[in-house]
């Protein structure tokens, strides 16, 4: 399995690049993406999100990668 982790900053790939590789199986892997901030992750969400779908569907290598997108509470909806 393979994760492609869209993190809002790059403090937060920081930590997942050190606690990723401590918690998953050694055959996995991990792609971690940062963005400057919670507005620039969420607008650029839906065209990331678009561009894996794209890919998924014609590439078999991967069917099996999953996607996370990490954000923060900011005690904001």
């Amino acid at each position: 399995m393979h994760l492609e982790v869209l993190v809002e900053e790059p403090s937060a790939k920081a930590a997942l690049d050190r606690l990723l590789p401590k918690a998953m199986v050694n055959r996995h892997t991990f792609t971690v993406h940062a963005f400057t901030g919670k507005s620039n992750l969420m607008g650029n969400l839906l065209s990331r999100l678009r561009a894996y779908a794209l890919r998924f569907r014609n590439d078999p290598v991967t069917a099996d990668w999953r996607i996370v997108v990490l954000i923060d509470e900011d005690r904001q909806n």
